[in-house]
């Protein structure tokens, strides 16, 4: 009588992509196994579902894993093993059955679909990175008319992504605060400490703006993509010694002496500066955009859209005659700008502009900058005691009350015109004084 096979026997002789039945499995089915093509076996457990026979695979068998394993030992198994997860497979049949679903084929669709969704999911925030977040929120910032887009991309570029390729690649969710903390030291510690706050905050204000886009309507769809749950930068502190403003203005005498320099010369840059402190010394980000559609009979407006406000604001500077016949001799031909060195196309960049004053001023004015002129400014007329409210009726600044917002629609332009009148009439009378 020929000696019965046992069960490794019998796997070890099974035929190529032949079944053998090995076990019955409780509660349901059966542990059955196959040798593929390569004569590795596969465990399989099948089970009969709506009179139709099913099997799903369990892994594939090691007749080396000791025959004792309850469970896969690097993706393979035992024959003890393979039945203990075929029992497994059962009961999740069976409850799921008992509970009314389609059984252990409902639950393995299940996780199909949801290791697609996570595939899927992978895939996208390959696409959505922390540098496609960056480039997202400064075409927003540049759709919004904030002229800081610029700003924005130069400060991503040189001090995020060109040194932290690898960061600036990675999905914008899986950011974390230690990345952040790391990125912004990095700058510190180069001594930009003024750049290191200036970079954190528009870091800030993009997670920031991906994170509020499921409850913020004015925030285009796509930053949602993003999935930001958190905002890596929220918790970095600035550093404070660094924003302290630089409270620099030029002096009563220093702005007689610079507006002496620029009557020293008829050139275009000369008579450009003349307009730009007769008319309050303005923002030059905003004055270098004016357009030929903004100029009016006897003022001319300006948009301001610094800070946080969405809706630009328009402010309105009144021409005296002198201004007037300044802003006449420079206006370019074409459109849109009225200052351009291109017929209007382009306009004539704040960076030309302070160049341009640098080299009139040359080493006559101890360490000047054109920003200078702008606090310079409030400080003469404040000698002159022009009010506060009404220095920042003129120099757009300092209005952001409920009232100035919402309730006063006053353009000052009478009380602009005789204060300008006044700083213009100062200059001029200190030129005749020193003739």
């Amino acid at each position: 009588m020929k000696e019965a096979q046992t069960i490794g026997q019998q796997l070890k002789n099974l035929s190529s992509g032949r079944f053998l039945k090995l076990n019955k499995i409780n509660p349901t089915g059966s542990l059955e196994a196959r040798k593929l093509s390569d004569g590795s076996i596969m465990f399989y457990w099948r089970y009969t579902f709506d009179q139709k026979t099913q099997r799903s695979p369990i892994g594939l068998y090691n007749p080396n894993n000791p025959p004792r394993s309850l469970a896969a030992i690097q993706g393979k198994y035992s024959i003890l093993a393979a039945e203990r997860a075929a029992e497994d497979m059962a009961l999740m049949h069976h409850k799921n059955i008992h509970e009314g679903g389609g059984g252990f084929a409902e639950i393995e669709r299940r996780k199909k679909a949801e290791i697609q969704i996570k595939k899927k999911q992978r895939e996208q925030q390959q696409t959505y990175t922390v540098e496609h977040l960056l480039t997202l929120y400064c075409e927003l910032l540049q759709q919004r008319g904030k002229v800081s887009y610029k700003d924005a991309q130069y400060l991503f570029k040189n001090h995020f992504i060109t040194p932290f390729p690898k960061l600036a690649q990675l999905p914008a969710n899986e950011l974390t605060f230690d990345h952040a903390i790391h990125i912004l030291r990095c700058v510190y510690e180069t001594g930009k400490d003024r750049t290191a706050n200036k970079l954190r905050s528009y870091l800030h204000a993009a997670f920031k703006t991906a994170l509020r886009a499921r409850m913020d309507m004015t925030i285009p769809q796509v930053f949602r993509n993003f999935h930001i749950s958190t905002n890596p930068f929220a918790e970095t502190v600035p550093n404070a010694m660094a924003n302290r403003t630089d409270k620099n203005p030029l002096s009563v005498t220093e702005m007689k002496q610079y507006w002496q320099i620029l009557n020293q010369t008829d050139t275009y840059a000369a008579r450009l500066l003349q307009f730009h402190l007769l008319t309050g010394g303005l923002r030059i980000q905003q004055l270098v955009r004016l357009t030929h559609t903004d100029v009016k009979d006897d003022h001319f407006i300006l948009h301001d859209l610094k800070g946080r406000r969405f809706a630009a604001r328009p402010y309105h500077t009144p021409l005296t005659a002198r201004t007037q016949s300044i802003l006449n001799s420079l206006r370019a031909m074409g459109e849109p700008f009225v200052f351009s060195t291109d017929g209007g196309h382009t306009h004539v960049r704040n960076e030309t502009l302070s160049r341009w004053a640098k080299e009139l001023v040359g080493e006559q004015i101890d360490g000047f900058q054109l920003k200078r002129v702008r606090s310079g400014v409030e400080t003469l007329l404040s000698s002159l005691d022009v009010r506060k409210d009404i220095r920042g009726q003129i120099q757009s600044h300092g209005i952001n009350g409920v009232q100035d917002r919402s309730y006063d629609g006053f353009d000052y332009l009478p009380i602009k015109r005789q204060v300008l009148t006044l700083l213009e009439q100062t200059l001029t009378d200190a030129i005749s004084s020193i003739r």
